[in-house]
């Protein structure tokens, strides 16, 4: 999204759950910048990526983040192992409530619970990328 990614570099539009990351390919060194949801856990920044550009960061990945405009350099992880990913998912729900499900795209009527959420990630295939 063009429109998006001119504003989150200006630190203006939705910066509070959103963040603009840019990278170069991992075999392609294309180079790529799409805007996502962020958000955190234990002081710990991460997204949930849904597009196949996830597998970029299988082992770890150099990335520059936007953050209301501020540029910085980071390292992003892809984090798979389901538990982890149904862990951290329950820690952002018991932190912001209903505004979870818009920064992690995530849709539930009834609050899940740590197992529900691992279960859905290994069926689903949901990851996460942390960034540090």
């Amino acid at each position: 999204n063009p429109v998006m990614r001119w504003l989150l570099r200006r630190g203006k539009g939705p910066t509070n759950h959103m963040m603009l990351l840019s990278w170069n390919g991992r075999r392609s060194a294309k180079p790529y910048s799409t805007p996502v949801s962020r958000f955190e856990v234990d002081d710990r920044l991460f997204t949930t990526p849904a597009s196949p550009w996830k597998h970029n960061f299988d082992g770890g990945h150099p990335v520059d983040v936007t953050i209301a405009g501020r540029l910085r350099s980071m390292r992003g992880t892809l984090v798979d192992d389901p538990a982890a990913v149904g862990a951290a998912q329950r820690r952002v729900i018991d932190e912001l409530g209903n505004d979870a499900q818009r920064a992690m795209a995530l849709r539930y009527d009834e609050e899940p619970t740590v197992e529900a959420l691992a279960q859905l990630a290994a069926a689903e295939g949901i990851v996460l990328i942390e960034l540090t």
